[in-house]
């Protein structure tokens, strides 16, 4: 009797090493992904870092990875393939902002800008959204300059013109106006970290041309 409980344990543990192995994180995962949970999440420097969809799909930009999501409680795991790419627990406060802690895998690192702000949050009640916060350069060869960058007060900087200007954003047209007139507009959109400019006007006009873009932190 004694040697069969031996056995069992052995196959016990057996059974548990491959589970790890194969990326299994537990008998409570579903595939629905709660609404406050699916977005595109910054950090603290409004740089990508990753991105949940409600059909649970997601996206490590770090490793520009795209993976599935499942959730267990309030931990989430992203699979590639049906192994565990990387894994933590977290935690939503009532201003929207995601806390993450445990941090496995690929989020280990990722957790240390904790917490995360979803795109369309605005930074001290600005009207600029954290996606169009940054120093942005041409995907396409790259300039050793940033070709316009947007800071979190509304103020930006165009690459070839003089003066600063500020910037007004309503949903994703965007005016930049030096003091009350209008130098120029266009239109964005963002996916996986690279905004598509389209619709540029006046001094914007250049930078339908240069699109796509992507953002630097320095």
């Amino acid at each position: 009797m004694k040697g069969t409980r031996s056995l069992f344990r052995l196959v016990s543990l057996a059974l548990s090493y491959m589970a790890v192995a194969t990326g299994c994180g537990g008998s409570g995962e579903s595939g629905d992904v709660m609404p406050e949970l699916a977005g595109k999440w910054y950090d603290k420097n409004y740089a990508l870092a990753f991105e949940i969809t409600q059909s649970g799909e997601g996206y490590i930009a770090a490793k520009k990875l795209h993976c599935t999501v499942t959730l267990s409680g309030n931990f989430v795991y992203f699979r590639y393939d049906g192994y565990v790419m990387g894994s933590f627990y977290h935690s939503i406060d009532k201003n929207g902002e995601l806390t993450m802690t445990l941090g496995l895998g690929d989020f280990k690192d990722i957790q240390s800008a904790s917490p995360f702000v979803k795109s369309d949050a605005t930074p001290q009640g600005g009207n600029v959204p954290v996606e169009l916060i940054g120093k942005w350069y041409a995907v396409t060869t790259p300039p050793s300059t940033p070709n316009f960058e947007i800071t979190a007060a509304g103020m930006t900087a165009i690459s070839g013109a003089a003066a600063h200007y500020s910037v007004h954003v309503s949903g994703n047209n965007v005016s930049v106006l030096e003091g009350s007139v209008l130098k120029g507009t266009f239109t964005y959109v963002i996916r996986y970290g690279e905004m598509t400019v389209r619709n540029g006007t006046a001094l914007c006009e250049g930078l339908s041309v240069l699109s796509p873009f992507a953002k630097k932190n320095n």
